[in-house]
């Protein structure tokens, strides 16, 4: 037997686990974006609103972080939703050299209006699982999470079948 068709073979229940995983990924982001396009919003600005909305003005490191993003496009997001008017930026009170960014009357109703119909929507999406059923994913997929920017051995190597 050949070593490909061995991996294969001892890694087949994980391979489809990964396969269904990108499809449901697929599917719900699918739902998500068309919500989203009806409010001309990209998945990122959304994220961006509701960040702000619910925490407050922040330095775009922090909605970073908090949105669990990279800086790549950040910067490209941001600038595009303070040209359409959802966005300011503010000098920060204890580093003048720093900026804040903070949603304006017209970002804070946007999100207003349309935050509840998004939880709505995700429920929707959501409604094929139990509600046990979405504590084990969330365990699951937060277990998944932390395995980002892994360098050592590999954790799996200890688990015993």
């Amino acid at each position: 037997m050949s070593e490909e068709v061995r991996l294969r073979e001892e890694n087949e229940t994980a391979i489809k686990a990964i396969l269904s995983f990108r499809k449901a990924d697929r599917v719900m982001r699918s739902l998500e974006n068309r919500f989203l396009r009806q409010h001309h919003l990209t998945t990122m600005q959304f994220g961006v609103l509701e960040v702000l909305y619910h925490r407050g003005p922040m330095n775009v490191q922090k909605v970073i972080q908090a949105m669990y993003s990279t800086p790549g496009n950040m910067t490209v997001v941001i600038h595009n939703m303070e040209r359409d008017g959802y966005l300011c930026r503010e000098r920060s009170e204890s580093d003048r050299r720093c900026y804040r960014i903070a949603l304006t009357e017209k970002g804070s109703s946007l999100i207003e209006r349309i935050f509840d119909d998004y939880l709505r929507q995700v429920s929707e999406i959501m409604c094929v699982l139990t509600k046990e059923e979405q504590e084990t994913l969330l365990a699951l997929t937060n277990k998944l999470s932390t395995r980002e920017g892994e360098t050592a051995a590999s954790p799996c190597d200890a688990v015993q079948e």
